[in-house]
C-alpha cells in the first residue's frame, strides 16, 4: 500500500512493474524528482499533471503517478519522542499542524543529510529565502529558521548560508532529526559517506563493452535545448508585448491631403503598374529593393547556422522593436492621400473598413496594394498591421477596373472620396 512516507524510488519501481516499463528507464525520472526535493510520495501530493510534464516526465508515467498519489492513505498521528536538542524541541512544539510539521522536519532532514554526504560542495551551504518550496515548508516558521541558525546558518540579504562548516555538529543534528522523523512516521536517513571521485576500473581486454542506443529512455537531466521551453518563452514575450500595446490608446486621427502635381503623375503610373510591367524603376525604388535584399541575405546567413529553431525565433522576437502605433497612408489616383493611425493589433479588415467609410461610392469594390513589387493587401481578421509598423504607404484602385485610370486624368470616374472628406482635405506639407 502506498502511503505518504513511501519513498519516490519505491513508488516509481511499483509503477514500472504495473505499467510493464523497464526499471532502467525510471532511473532518470527518479533522479530528477530527487533534485527537485520530491523524495517521498507525500512531497508529491500537490503536484499536477502539468507540473510533471514540465519536469520532462513522460505522460504515461505522469498519469500512473497521479493515479497512485490519489490512492495514498494518510497515516494516523503518532506520539512524538522527546528530542535531545533544545532548538529542535522548540521547533517540534511550535508547529501545531501535523502535516506542516512533517514537511518541515523532512525538509530540514534533507538539508542536513545532503551537507553531511557532500561536505565539500559549498552550493549546499546556501539556501535562497525566496525559494517557494523552502518558504512553504520551512521559511514561514520562525522556530524552524531559529533551528537552522542554531546549526550555523547565517542570514545575508536574501539567502542564509554556512560560513564555517562544523561537520561533527551536522552529523549530530542528522541523528536528532532522524529520531524526530521516526516519531512522525518518517524514514531515517543514515549518515552517508562523503563522496569521492571514483577510481578508474582496471582494463579488461576480454570484457565486452555495450553502449545503449535506446532512444525511448526519457531525457530529464537537462532541458537547455527543449523546444517547449523556448516556445513558452516566445509566448510569454508575445503576451508581454501585446499587453504593452493594449495599454496604449490609439486615436485614428484621419488626415486627408491634396497632393502636388508631381505626386499625382507618379500615383497614376503606379496605379496602373502590374507585376509583369516593364516600368522603369526609380532610384528610390532601387534603394528600397537593395535594402530588402540585404535584409534577406542577413536572415539567410543566420538561418544557415546550426541552431535550435525555437531558440532562433526567441532571439529574433527579443530583438524586434515594439511599436504601439502604425501610421498608414493610402494614395489615390486623383492626387489625394488619406492618413490614419492604427494599433499594431488591428487587422487589414479594419483598415479596409476605414478607407471604405471615406469613399464617395461605398458599394463599389476596391483593393489596396503595396509596390514595388505589387502586392495586393487582402482584408482579413487574422492579418494584423504589426508588419507595417511604424509606417507604410499603400495605393488605392477599384477592383478589376484599374485599367480605366491609365493616363493623366480620371475624367468620367468622379471623385474617389466623399464630399465631406474632400472638404476636410489640407495641402500636403512640403
Amino acid at each position: 500500500m502506498v502511503t505518504l512516507e513511501t519513498a519516490t524510488q519505491d513508488l516509481l519501481t511499483l509503477i514500472a512493474h504495473d505499467e510493464k516499463i523497464p526499471l532502467e528507464r525510471m532511473q532518470g525520472i527518479i533522479k530528477k524528482l530527487h533534485e527537485e526535493w520530491y523524495d517521498t510520495a507525500g512531497s508529491m501530493k500537490d503536484l499536477s499533471l502539468e507540473d510533471m510534464q514540465r519536469m520532462g516526465i513522460p505522460s504515461r508515467v505522469a498519469t500512473a503517478l497521479m493515479r497512485k498519489l490519489r490512492e495514498i492513505a494518510v497515516p494516523r498521528p503518532a506520539s512524538m519522542p522527546q528530542s535531545r536538542g533544545n532548538a529542535l524541541s522548540d521547533l517540534l512544539g511550535a508547529v501545531g499542524d501535523r502535516a506542516a510539521l512533517v514537511e518541515c522536519v523532512r525538509t530540514c532532514q534533507a538539508i542536513v543529510y545532503n551537507i553531511v554526504g557532500n561536505p565539500t560542495d559549498q552550493r549546499l551551504w546556501e539556501i535562497r529565502l525566496n525559494n517557494q518550496k523552502f518558504q512553504q515548508r520551512v521559511g514561514r516558521f520562525p522556530m524552524a529558521m531559529a533551528y537552522l541558525e542554531h546549526l550555523g546558518f547565517v542570514k545575508e540579504g536574501n539567502v542564509i548560508r554556512i560560513l564555517d562548516l562544523n561537520y561533527g555538529a551536522f552529523l549530530e543534528a542528522l541523528k536528532e532529526l532522524n529520531s524526530a522523523a521516526l516519531g512522525l512516521g518518517l524514514s531515517s536517513k543514515d549518515p552517508p559517506a562523503p563522496q569521492t571521485a571514483p577510481s578508474a576500473p582496471a582494463f579488461d581486454p576480454y570484457k565486452s563493452i555495450s553502449i545503449s542506443t535506446n532512444l525511448d529512455i526519457p531525457r530529464v537531466l537537462t532541458r537547455e535545448n527543449d523546444p517547449a521551453v523556448y516556445t513558452a518563452q516566445i509566448q510569454a514575450l508575445s503576451q508581454a508585448k501585446e499587453a504593452l500595446i493594449r495599454q496604449q490608446s490609439v486615436s485614428r486621427s484621419p488626415v486627408i491631403y491634396h497632393l502636388p502635381a508631381d505626386f499625382s503623375s507618379l500615383s497614376l503610373r503606379r496605379a496602373a503598374l502590374s507585376p509583369d510591367s516593364e516600368e522603369t524603376i526609380t532610384p528610390e525604388d532601387e534603394n528600397l529593393m537593395l535594402q530588402t535584399m540585404q535584409s534577406l541575405l542577413r536572415a539567410n546567413e543566420e538561418n544557415s547556422r546550426f541552431q535550435n529553431k525555437r531558440k532562433r525565433q526567441l532571439e529574433q522576437a527579443a530583438r524586434r522593436k515594439v511599436f504601439t502605433k502604425v501610421a498608414i497612408k493610402v494614395r489615390f489616383p486623383d492626387a489625394t492621400m488619406v492618413q490614419g493611425t492604427f494599433s499594431p493589433l488591428e487587422t487589414t479588415l479594419d483598415l479596409h473598413r476605414f478607407i471604405q467609410s471615406l469613399l464617395a461610392d461605398q458599394q463599389r469594390r476596391f483593393y489596396l496594394y503595396l509596390t514595388p513589387p505589387k502586392e495586393i493587401l487582402q482584408p482579413s481578421q487574422s492579418d494584423t498591421l504589426e508588419r507595417m509598423a511604424p509606417a507604410t504607404l499603400l495605393y488605392f484602385a477599384w477592383d478589376q477596373e484599374s485599367e480605366c485610370y491609365i493616363g493623366e486624368t480620371t475624367a468620367g470616374n468622379g471623385p474617389f472620396l466623399s464630399e465631406s472628406a474632400l472638404q476636410a482635405a489640407v495641402p500636403f506639407p512640403s
